[in-house]
């Protein structure tokens, strides 16, 4: 039994908590939609996903306002809120707070005070977690964004309906620290018994799944906006920051997209304007290989322009159609199933962008590409560089695996580590998950895949794994499952070394589960589905994982760039290729600052996070300022100078800076946006 010194020297486990929708720690998310204390407007209504609730969900009969419906339910925990998507927030007044959406809509009835044509009913419930065990009320800020209204001629309990949600759509924050969702799901229902319909596996109701397409921004620093159809001018949250916006005339996809990848690109050559990536998904998650696969949502990807809205505020989303909308990957000229598993773009591919301009395909399917999309012709598959991705240890898809990128790491750049995950088919004689993991030099000529030590416990391969890493650039492995049920193992991991043990995640986190860097260096995991199970030792919606150097008294503190210019929130405002940036800082006096890490805030949903990465950069020491003798005191000010690396190592956005002094020993971060 690891004892609580040994756990402590190893990471740890603490502040467990469960996300509250109502009460003292947590904002109502359905005032806003009451007109002073009439629960006639907009009432609770229904919530797909849970037990069958006492409200008709398809009438108009008034409903208990605040009452518990809607909050992503699942099946086997009804009230639990699942983070499914969790999103580290980078500027504005909640800044290093986290950003989360759950599983199923929220349906609510929409009274008659609303333009008809725009009479929401399908929600997306979403919030902003104060990550702090110290956090203020209320720690939750819970929230409603509209998605769908009702169809008119809509006849409740005869007709179809349908609803949708932002779940499983893609995200990746821009250069401007604003967060571009896109895809998403649409749940579609045609009426039987009973006469409640349940959105459950197995009830007496049809129903499918298909994907969205929907495009929204979120700005995290704006205040809450009127929607449109609103029977008044008000915003919908009076003086809450966090707007969700559409592009100009309600911006869509081209092709529903349920699970896509979003990816951000550098400024393009041809445009001078970054441009993100949504690559592959389903149209629905019962699809099969289609008869064409160059008109698939499988197989394919489009792009937008991103514009900073202070300066383009019409046009901050665009169609990227100079280039054309979707320009298609495959492996030939005849796509088969096997190939679907070898090298399709599919369910959340991992693409990651390199400091070549390019942007490297590194799973679910095993084998690799690259793509240009500044040259790449539209319409065609040529734009791909096929010849990456050479043997690898488990030449099978990782379905559910993870990849994180290191832009930089001491000599070494463009470094792409994957592992773990699943086969779409069983190997011949194998389990269909592998514990294997692999890295490759992205920008090398073939890019081959080089084998690393397999992670502990041999006897467990798992897949739905959630991979983060560290400002100490080692890897954190948290969470997963195999066909045995779920893996508590959590296991850590640097370059050139080998796997460590940590200690057990007290809560099971199977599929569906997230995980981000919080700017204090430790990791905020949350979500996965199951977690309230009998397999799970200690049940909570939300853990925090606490690294060793968390606790370690070599840790360099009170961060300052004192030169640098500052934004509104504090943020400090660097230059790319800026030389001689001043630092200080305090720290041991056994000790110096050897290096500065930029580490840009996750994005993660379904074990990807396409926004990460970790790009370091050498200090030279200018100064060490020791405590005056006799002084007992072991800490000094120390001064250092970096260099900002360039803008193609080091994108344009919003960083995590972090101090790392001897053995690896990172501080807390400070903020920059790089222009």
């Amino acid at each position: 039994m690891t004892s609580a010194g040994s756990a402590r020297a190893q990471g740890t486990w603490v502040a467990s908590f469960d996300h509250d929708v109502s009460g003292t720690n947590a904002t109502d998310y359905l005032a806003p939609f009451r007109s002073g204390s009439s629960s006639t407007g907009f009432v609770p209504g229904f919530a797909f996903g849970g037990a069958q609730l006492p409200l008709d969900p398809f009438g108009l009969q008034p409903g208990q306002p605040g009452a518990l419906y809607g909050w992503g339910q699942e099946e086997n925990a009804p009230g639990r809120f699942n983070a499914i998507h969790m999103c580290l927030i980078p500027k504005g007044p909640y800044q290093g707070h986290v950003l989360v959406w759950n599983r199923f809509p929220v349906v609510l009835n929409p009274g008659t005070g609303w333009d008809p044509l725009n009479r929401y009913w399908a929600f997306q419930g979403w919030s902003i977690v104060n990550p702090s065990p110290s956090a203020p009320q209320p720690r939750f800020r819970n929230f409603l964004l509209p998605l769908m209204a009702l169809p008119q001629g809509f006849t409740p309990g005869v007709t179809g309906v349908s609803v949708a949600d932002l779940f499983c759509c893609g995200h990746a924050w821009t250069p401007w620290g604003d967060l571009v969702v896109a895809g998403g799901a649409t749940f579609d229902y045609v009426f039987g018994a009973p006469a409640y319909p349940i959105l459950v596996h197995g009830s007496a109701n049809t129903w499918s799944e298909t994907g969205a397409k929907f495009v929204y921004l979120f700005d995290p620093a704006a205040l809450s906006a009127v929607f449109p159809g609103s029977p008044t001018a008000s915003p919908f949250y009076t003086g809450s920051y966090g707007q969700w916006r559409q592009g100009p005339n309600n911006l869509q996809l081209e092709v529903d997209r349920y699970y896509p990848t979003v990816t951000l690109t550098h400024a393009l050559q041809r445009t001078l304007t970054h441009t993100v990536l949504i690559s592959g998904g389903d149209p629905s998650p019962t699809s099969t290989l289609p008869a064409n696969p160059l008109t698939s949502a499988l197989n394919s990807y489009e792009a937008l322009r991103i514009r900073n809205p202070p300066i383009a505020p019409a046009s901050f989303l665009q169609k990227d159609d100079v280039n054309g909308v979707k320009v298609f990957v495959g492996p030939g000229t005849a796509p088969t199933m096997a190939s679907y598993e070898e090298d399709w773009l599919q369910d959340y591919p991992r693409l990651h962008l390199l400091s070549d301009g390019k942007v490297f395909l590194s799973g679910q399917a095993w084998k690799s590409a690259k793509v240009n999309h500044d040259q790449a012709p539209p319409q065609t598959l040529n734009g791909w560089d096929t010849s990456t991705g050479g043997s690898a240890p488990w030449q099978h898809a990782r379905r559910d695996g993870s990849s994180v990128f290191f832009g930089t790491f001491g000599p070494w750049h463009d470094v792409v580590v994957r592992m773990c995950g699943s086969a779409i088919q069983a190997p011949p004689g194998q389990p269909m998950e592998t514990n294997s993991a692999e890295m490759c030099f992205a920008t090398m000529s073939g890019a081959p895949w080089i084998p690393l030590p397999s992670i502990p416990p041999s006897n467990q391969p798992r897949t739905t794994t959630n991979a983060v890493v560290l400002p100490d650039a080692s890897i954190v492995v948290i969470g997963g499952a195999n066909a045995g049920g779920p893996v508590l193992e959590t296991v850590q991991f640097r370059l050139g070394s080998q796997w460590q043990t940590l200690p057990n995640s007290p809560t099971a986190r199977r599929y569906h589960a997230t995980a981000v860097l919080l700017p204090d260096g430790r990791v905020l995991v949350g979500g996965g589905e199951g977690r309230h199970g009998s397999a799970t030792p200690s049940p909570h919606d939300y853990d925090i994982l606490e690294p060793a150097y968390v606790s370690s008294p070599k840790r360099p503190t009170q961060l300052d760039l004192p030169n640098a210019a500052r934004l509104s929130d504090g943020t400090y405002r660097l230059d790319s290729n800026q030389l001689d940036v001043s630092l200080t800082c305090t720290i041991d006096t056994g000790a110096v600052v050897q290096k500065v890490v930029f580490m840009a805030p996750g994005a993660m949903t379904h074990h990807s996070d396409m926004s990460a990465r970790y790009v370091e950069a050498a200090v030279t020491l200018t100064e060490l300022v020791l405590p005056a003798w006799p002084s007992a005191s072991t800490v000094g000010a120390q001064e250092a100078a970096f260099a900002v690396p360039d803008d193609k190592t080091l994108p344009k956005g919003y960083y995590m800076l972090f101090a790392v002094g001897q053995g690896g020993i990172p501080s807390s971060a400070i903020w920059v946006r790089i222009e």
